[in-house]
């Protein structure tokens, strides 16, 4: 699966907790394994807009 490259709430495998992780575009949902690394992505991380 192709996702925009940035910060996102992922788990690594089902029963993991949601962390905040970094892609640079490829991502895969959770499966069974197949020696690929397998993640479930959430909600896309947006850095808040600077003020200057």
């Amino acid at each position: 699966m192709a996702i925009e490259a940035g910060f996102y709430w992922v788990k690594e495998r089902k029963d993991s907790r949601w962390e905040v992780g970094e892609f640079d575009g490829v991502a895969w949902n959770i499966g069974p394994p197949d020696g690929a690394q397998l993640f479930e992505i959430g909600p896309r991380i947006y850095e808040p807009n600077s003020i200057n």
